[in-house]
């Protein structure tokens, strides 16, 4: 979540074309993200159509509204041109989580595990063909991710029927470690000598095949990498964190400091040492604020955590 963090509180750069921030992004991007579907996969339970809309699709109307409000009036630029087909700055992935639970409740009453993880990347794969510019719903990132999300949800069927039997050995551990260490380099490597091969997830390739195969071949390797992390801590929880926990708070809240402090009072001091420190280090920590239990408690109340407990309840 901290990646997610500080990938939009050096946005600016981004769009400065700096050119540090080519290196540094495509990891706190697309392995984060790749990483966040995967997991939001592994934990997929079915939900009622009702609740759904309540976990997924009224905090992405109410932060869209916030966000959009608070991002026309910063620095960002074309805010509105840049949003007008979508949801607010970042809530692409509550409307993702909406559209994945909604198909996942409908593809695994007719079919197994195995063909809903073929469908799925079958669909993810034919997407791409289609030249619809991801600026229209976040279609083209959607789909690409929405097969890393099947993954999860195979993943845990996988693991819950024992198919394989995980041994916590020195050995594995120092495999996946080598393995995520391996893809990164590999990642880095293609940056530098062929960045043509690094696609972003929000691309279509058309009729390329060489870019399909390219983006699709950077999209396994992810997988890869975040499978062996979740690998590396099998049972939900380090010291430091546990899976999920709070998470939510944290990406709904984290744009109000990103627009006021990011594109607000520092955009124009961005270059000095005190706006460099505070966006690459500051605005991240102080969004660590937002895992808070003060702050729990309240989300709780404008997210209806009690409705929607009362909703699982009834069965409705």
């Amino acid at each position: 979540m901290l990646c997610i963090v500080l990938l939009h509180s050096t946005m600016p750069y981004a769009i400065d074309g700096v050119r540090v921030i080519k290196y540094i992004h495509p990891f706190i991007n697309w392995y984060p993200m790749t990483l966040f579907a995967i997991i939001s996969g592994y934990w997929y339970k079915k939900r009622s159509f009702k609740e759904l809309l309540y976990v997924f699709l009224w905090p992405c109307f109410l932060f869209s509204i916030i966000n959009n409000v608070i991002g026309y009036y910063s620095h960002f630029p074309d805010y509105f041109e840049r949003f007008l087909f979508k949801p607010g700055y970042a809530m692409w992935y509550l409307m993702a989580l909406f559209l994945f639970s909604l198909a996942t409740n409908w593809i695994r009453k007719r079919i197994g595990i195995t063909g809903y993880l073929i469908l799925v990347m079958i669909f993810g794969v034919a997407v791409g063909f289609f030249p619809i510019d991801n600026r229209y719903f976040d279609i083209q990132r959607i789909s690409s991710l929405f097969p890393c999300f099947a993954f999860g949800v195979f993943l845990r069927n996988v693991f819950e029927n024992k198919l394989i039997i995980w041994k916590q050995s020195t050995k594995v551990r120092v495999l996946c470690v080598m393995i995520i260490v391996l893809c990164i380099l590999l990642n880095l490597v293609i940056i530098r000598i062929a960045p043509k091969m690094h696609v972003s997830m929000t691309a279509y390739y058309g009729l390329n095949m060489k870019v399909a195969l390219a983006k699709w071949m950077m999209i396994i390797m992810r997988v890869v990498a975040c499978t062996c992390l979740i690998i590396l801590i099998p049972d939900k929880e380090c010291w430091f964190t546990k899976y999920g926990s709070r998470t939510m708070n944290v990406y709904l809240l984290h744009a109000i400091p990103i627009f006021t402090i990011c594109w607000g009072c520092l955009y124009n001091y961005r270059y000095e040492w005190y706006g460099l420190l505070t966006l690459f280090v500051g605005v991240p920590l102080l969004c660590t604020l937002f895992f808070s239990s003060p702050i729990d408690r309240f989300m709780k109340k404008i997210l209806f955590s009690d409705y929607i407990k009362s909703i699982k309840k009834q069965g409705l």
